[in-house]
């Protein structure tokens, strides 16, 4: 049997992938990174994984793509809030002028610090 080290991936019973690290900010940091970059249905073991931000290539531009931005990257993200792994967790869309930009902020159930931000292009 092969040896977990730190940098590997490993997939857990809900579908996450979490990276084995020396910090548990580390590991929760690749949750949010998965759960905002992956698309969501493509994993067909696990169809609610992801986020569906790909879908603003297709999107009206304009408010209306901040806001489904916005709900897009918090409805990614609720699994870890209702597992108590993120707590305060905010998440701010702008418009930029090619795509449009998340920043979430959060505390980790330890009470450390995160933040994260993708883009998303048009």
């Amino acid at each position: 049997m092969a040896t977990v080290q730190a940098g590997d991936l490993v997939q857990l019973t809900n579908g996450d992938f979490q990276a084995v690290a020396n910090t548990r900010a580390a590991l929760l940091e690749e949750q949010v990174r998965r759960r905002l970059l992956v698309e969501r249905g493509s994993d067909i073991h696990s169809p609610t994984f992801g986020s569906r931000l790909h879908e603003l290539k297709q999107a009206t531009r304009g408010e209306a793509a901040r806001v489904l931005a916005e709900a897009f990257a918090r409805e990614a993200l609720q699994p870890l809030v209702d597992a108590g792994q993120l707590r305060h967790l905010q998440v701010k869309a702008q418009l930029r002028t090619n795509g449009i930009e998340v920043t979430m902020t959060a505390t980790s159930s330890a009470r450390e610090p995160l933040t994260f931000t993708v883009f998303t292009p048009f």
